[in-house]
């Protein structure tokens, strides 16, 4: 039997199910919205059916929206379940897909409900980011939005540690609507403010709660920062982040971003104001926004 990573149970309510309700849709647009006006500021994505990845263009994606996959380079190195701790990746993802439980309806028919399908919500996690194809597959079979190839969409989603020769293909617009520059919904392994360069709560007295920072930024006593959204992969870059929406710098430790990949970016969006922006999004939901207008330099 054949899955796909969205469409489980009976189709037709499944889908009424999946699809975001109209709080969901404003949630996610106003989290991408922070992400990008305030770079370095770490944002939170969070559904209990749908991994963090995906929000951002089930969210802002239609029929006049061309959407499309790059995959990855590698499978996660763990999986990281809604509680933010590790565990061991599920060694059939697409077996424990189709596990979902079903419960008979009011017609005698099994429909799936939204526990049922909740219990899921950690194997989406791995799923979205080993298998982007998939991921982009079921978004439009919600949204409607197109496939189309990544050089012709305008919003792509990406695997863990995707091609750059891919990225590079990707359009920045033109000098005149510099607007059709691709957006890049990039899954990385862990985000993580690197204190004390992220301060938009005291400098503009917006409490982490009511602005709906959570994780790294929003740590409770004892946590240090990224710790919900860590990585046990050793490849963590420090990065400090400035431009527009920035005051002075900011400090950001990324896991899962290539230094190869950060090169082609750059090259990009050389030719101000055409180029790409990108949102970066940990499994657990860190959000992290690159705009085409932030300068990123590797430090040590």
């Amino acid at each position: 039997m054949t899955t796909d990573l969205h469409p489980l149970g009976d189709k037709d309510s499944t889908t009424r199910t999946l699809l975001l309700n109209d709080a969901e849709r404003q949630r996610t647009f106003r989290a991408c919205l922070d992400a990008l006006a305030r770079p370095g500021a770490l944002q939170h994505l969070s559904h209990p059916l749908h991994a963090p990845v995906e929000l951002p263009m089930l969210a802002l994606t239609d029929l006049m929206t061309p959407i499309a996959a790059i995959d990855g380079r590698r499978e996660p190195s763990d999986a990281i379940d809604s509680r933010g701790g590790t565990r061991k990746q599920v060694a059939d993802p697409g077996a424990a897909e189709g596990a979902a439980t079903k419960q008979p309806g009011p017609t005698g028919s099994d429909n799936l409900t939204r526990a049922d399908a909740a219990d899921n919500a950690g194997r989406r996690r791995i799923l979205a980011q080993a298998d982007a194809t998939r991921a982009v597959e079921g978004i439009a079979g919600l949204t409607r939005a197109p496939i189309t190839t990544p050089e012709a969409a305008r919003w792509v989603l990406t695997g863990l540690d995707p091609d750059p020769a891919r990225i590079a293909a990707l359009s920045t617009g033109t000098a005149l609507e510099p607007h059709l520059g691709t957006m890049v919904c990039l899954a990385v392994e862990g985000l993580a403010v690197d204190e004390p360069a992220c301060r938009d709560e005291d400098e503009l007295g917006v409490d982490a709660t009511e602005s709906g920072l959570t994780g790294a930024q929003a740590t409770s006593p004892g946590e240090t920062p990224g710790q919900q959204s860590a990585s046990n992969s050793s490849d963590w870059l420090t990065l400090a982040l400035s431009g527009p929406g920035i005051p002075g710098s900011r400090r950001v430790r990324v896991a899962g971003l290539s230094r190869d990949l950060l090169a082609t970016r750059a090259e990009l969006n050389a030719s101000f104001p055409r180029g790409i922006d990108m949102l970066c999004i940990a499994p657990t939901g860190e959000l992290l926004g690159l705009p085409r207008t932030t300068t990123i330099e590797e430090t040590r």
